[in-house]
Order: structure tokens, then sequence, then C-alpha cells
């Protein structure tokens, strides 16, 4: 009878234990909401609570130069974007004159290259705070670089061909348009933690 006894009172031990384990495991996890930024605050009475995360926003917070740098980044875009509507819409409507096409073509490319240098003065002007809270956003808007420049290329490559297909043009001017729809998604976001209104 005593070794069943003892044996209940291990069982009963052991399932405190691992209680409390799993009680300590949950506390330590956390992070930044897009993974690798910000921890959440663990502990502390509800007024400490939101004294730390008041904290951690300021540190993200931009300075008047971030933010006038912010805008001149966004006007570059916005002026990106309207080459590339004007370039969709050349090549696809009637009696496109390829001329004409290659011109507003070199437009765009000088407005995408105004874009990336504004972006990467931008970014250059981040502190290791914000760089680590964005950083997530920060590699997708490269990856979506990548891919503008891709169009890019596939587009001056089809225009150099002697008989260029306006539908291919047209196409990769659409999906250009696509990603800097992406790109500017993801500077609002930026722009709206930092506490840039518009």
């Amino acid at each position: 009878m005593s070794r069943v006894v003892r044996i209940v009172a291990l069982t009963i031990c052991a399932f405190f234990l691992f209680t409390i384990a799993v009680e300590v495991n949950a506390q330590r996890g956390g992070g930044g909401r897009y993974g690798g930024g910000r921890q959440e605050p663990v502990g502390g009475s509800p007024r400490q609570q939101m004294e730390i995360r008041e904290q951690q926003r300021q540190q993200i917070r931009a300075t008047d130069q971030q933010r006038e740098q912010y805008r001149v980044a966004m006007r570059c875009l916005d002026r990106a974007m309207t080459r590339v509507r004007d370039m969709e819409r050349l090549s696809k409507g009637p009696g496109s004159n390829m001329g004409q096409l290659r011109e507003e073509q070199e437009r765009l490319r000088n407005e995408f290259r105004s874009m990336e240098q504004e972006h990467h003065r931008f970014t250059e002007r981040l502190s290791a705070e914000q760089r680590e809270e964005f950083r997530h956003r920060l590699e997708e808007m490269g990856q979506i670089r990548e891919r503008i420049n891709g169009h890019l290329q596939a587009m001056d490559e089809e225009m150099n061909r002697p008989n260029p297909e306006l539908k291919t043009i047209a196409r990769r001017a659409t999906e250009m348009e696509r990603e800097m729809n992406a790109w500017q998604k993801r500077y609002r976001e930026i722009g709206s933690e930092m506490g840039i209104k518009p």
C-alpha cells in the first residue's frame, strides 16, 4: 500500500512541475509584431506596462529630418506611379507611337531611379531601434524593388526588339504598378508607426 502512495505522490509532483514549466515558457515568449521587433512588456502593473509601451513608441518616433525625408521619398514614389500608369495607358491606346512610348519609358526610368535614391536617404537616417522595428518591412521593400527592376529591364528588352509587342509592354507596366502599390503600402505603415501624418 505504501508503494502505491509513493507513486501517487510522485505523479502529483510531476504534474505540478510540468504546469510551472509551461507557465514560465509562456512568459518568456513574445517579440515584435513582425518578429525580431520590439518586445512586448511582461509582468508589472498595467500602468508600468503602459509606460514601457510609450517608451517603445518614443524610440521609433520620427525626427523632423526623418519626416521631411519620408515626404520627399513619397513624392518621388507618386511621380513614378504616375509615369508607370502613363506607360500602361499609352501601350494600350489605339495607334500607339513607339517614339512616344520610349520617351515615357525614359521618364519612368528616371523617376524610379529618384525613388530608389530618396528611399536610400530615408533608410540612412533611421536609428538602430527603428531599423530593428521595421527590419522585415524594409527587407520586403528590397525584394519589391528587385522585382520592379526586373520588370523595367524586361520592358527595355521588349522595346529594343525590331517589332515590340504592345501587350507585353502593357503587362509589364501593370506588374510594375502592382509592385509600386505594395511598396507604397509598406511605406505608409512605417510612416504611421513613426507618427508621420500623411
